[in-house]
């Protein structure tokens, strides 16, 4: 889902399509971000000139830790505080403690169904990727029964 969303910035329809200014000021933040994240970081950030060659551990760096740095100054605000709202919901589904995940599980289905309907209505108009959004929507539901996001 994260790598559609950045193919949607990168290559999408004009409404949601980032300039090549945009692009680049957003790869130079990620560069000047390596060498300063933590030895336990999975990988240091890529340039975002090529998200399709990401591994899941990038993908879930740039969704929790790094792209809400990188994004803030330079998305329009609607776009931003909808990723944001995606990065709040992973955040909390993916929270490593079952007591505070299990709390605060339907406030996160709550942000992924705002990001749904954000998404398809607002932002990307038809060129949403529907089928991945419900999915995620479907995580919060599923994560609760069967702890499927423990082993990610």
């Amino acid at each position: 889902m994260v790598r559609r969303l950045l193919t949607f910035l990168k290559q999408g329809a004009r409404l949601c399509k980032l300039s090549q200014r945009q692009i680049g000021d957003i790869s130079s933040k990620f560069v000047s971000l390596s060498g300063k994240l933590p030895w336990e970081s999975a990988q240091q950030p890529w340039s975002l000139a090529f998200p399709d060659r990401w591994k899941a551990t990038e993908l879930q760096q740039f969704l929790l830790y790094t792209g809400p740095v990188a994004l803030c100054s330079v998305l329009r605000e609607s776009s931003y505080h909808h990723f944001l709202t995606l990065t709040v919901a992973m955040s909390i589904l993916l929270d490593s403690d079952d007591e505070t995940r299990n709390a605060y599980n339907a406030y996160a289905e709550q942000l992924l169904i705002c990001f749904y309907k954000t998404s398809t209505l607002q932002l990307y108009s038809s060129t949403a990727p529907s089928f991945l959004l419900t999915m995620s929507i479907l995580l919060s539901t599923y994560q609760e029964m069967f702890r499927i996001l423990e082993l990610l």
